[in-house]
């Protein structure tokens, strides 16, 4: 059976809230450490039905669900920085889909979008997965401490 798969802009509250609570369960412990609600908020700012301007996130849909999404703004989330831009400030994928090409569809469809959108090159900050940007065409450009954790920068130019 074939299954339906989509990637397009959040604009669903009910999207949005299940969003948020895989990156309040996720990410919650760690700074600024946002609260459920926190996190729908900044998820809501995003929300576009055509994708015209930053801050923006794309979704992927299985069967019409969410399994997975990225969010880039135009400053980086935990600094503030905003010298170099955009920013990929989350991308996540639920765990029974993760190492099935869903990340990395994900970066793809955001890189024709920020293309789409005058940009030449996206950043990301990351503590634990950098070889997964890396094999997505993400070169280092360095180590930076930020909330008291070290964090890896990398970019992708497109």
């Amino acid at each position: 059976m074939k299954k339906d798969v989509s990637i397009r802009p959040l604009f669903d509250e009910s999207d949005a809230r299940t969003i948020a609570g895989w990156f309040h369960e996720f990410w919650g412990n760690i700074p600024p450490c946002l609260t459920l609600e926190q996190e729908y908020g900044y998820l809501e700012k995003s929300f576009q039905k055509q994708l015209t301007k930053l801050p923006l996130s794309l979704v992927y849909y299985l069967d019409g669900k969410p399994i997975g999404i990225i969010c880039v703004s135009k400053e980086e989330m935990h600094s503030g920085r905003s010298d170099l831009t955009p920013w990929i400030n989350s991308t996540f994928v639920s765990e029974s889909m993760r190492g099935k090409k869903v990340g990395s569809a994900l970066l793809d469809e955001l890189h024709r979008t920020l293309k789409g959108l005058g940009f030449g090159q996206v950043y990301v900050a990351t503590r634990e997965v950098a070889k997964f940007y890396q094999k997505n065409g993400y070169e280092f450009l360095k180590a930076e401490q930020k909330c008291g954790m070290k964090f890896d920068i990398l970019k992708r130019n497109f």
